[in-house]
């Protein structure tokens, strides 16, 4: 529980939590290895209830439709190709949503869209082809582009600033915490950061209780039954 709340409320790394386990506790015997460990789980628990479970909830502010800013960023170069994360953020309550892919074409940005946001709402963009498909009658949303070359952004609710600003956020956050944005696991890493600023601004208690949430729904499942980082990827992918 102190490990957890070390890495969760005090978002201390490894090295971290060993050197203040070293200086503070005479109970605790435990290795960086075991901790490097624990964490790598705690990640694993994460990633796979987001593939199973999150969804990024509709909401309607006095019955006017919901704003959902969608961009996608070039983080990483895995097995030589770049890896592309698509955002996805509700800019009325904040909530993000992260997903992974080696392309970002109409159809994987069409898949994820539509995997995670009602029909009937507002979708902000840039003019990035992948989103042309969003302005053809039957698509089933109401398309609000920016142009950025032109200096469009857009403004309030619609803006694409709200995704845009996602990007140096993650890329900052993963850095400081890890030194560098690690390649390997790196969808564990992306899943921790999504899921540490989505719990952000929630009190210490309350952090703790949605982490806590996530194990006890991973508890039902068996240990082999876990999603590989394979397997993450190619949710995707498909």
């Amino acid at each position: 529980m102190y490990i957890i709340k070390l890495w969760i409320l005090e978002k201390k790394n490894c090295n971290e939590i060993y050197n203040k386990i070293k200086e503070e506790s005479v109970t605790i015997v435990i290795s960086k290895e075991k901790i490097r460990a624990l964490l790598k789980v705690l990640r694993i628990c994460i990633s796979h209830y987001i593939k199973d479970t999150y969804i990024i909830e509709n909401i309607s502010i006095r019955n006017e439709y919901a704003y959902y800013a969608v961009d996608e960023s070039d983080f990483i170069k895995l097995n030589g190709n770049i890896l592309w994360v698509i955002g996805i953020i509700n800019t009325h309550n904040k909530n993000l949503r992260l997903e992974v892919s080696y392309t970002r074409n109409a159809d994987i940005i069409k898949k994820i869209i539509k995997t995670h946001i009602q029909t009937g709402n507002i979708i902000i963009s840039d003019g990035w082809s992948g989103y042309h498909w969003l302005d053809q009658p039957f698509s089933g949303y109401i398309h609000s582009t920016h142009n950025h070359a032109a200096g469009d952004f857009g403004l309030g609710l619609d803006s694409t600033s709200h995704i845009e600003s996602v990007w140096n956020q993650l890329k900052y956050y993963i850095k400081s915490l890890y030194n560098i944005i690690p390649s390997e696991d790196f969808i564990l890493y992306l899943g921790e950061a999504e899921f540490r600023r989505n719990i952000n601004s929630l009190e210490n208690d309350k952090k703790l209780s949605e982490l806590f949430s996530i194990l006890n729904y991973i508890r039902d499942i068996e240990i082999n039954n876990l999603y590989s980082i394979d397997k993450l990827y190619e949710l995707t992918e498909k």
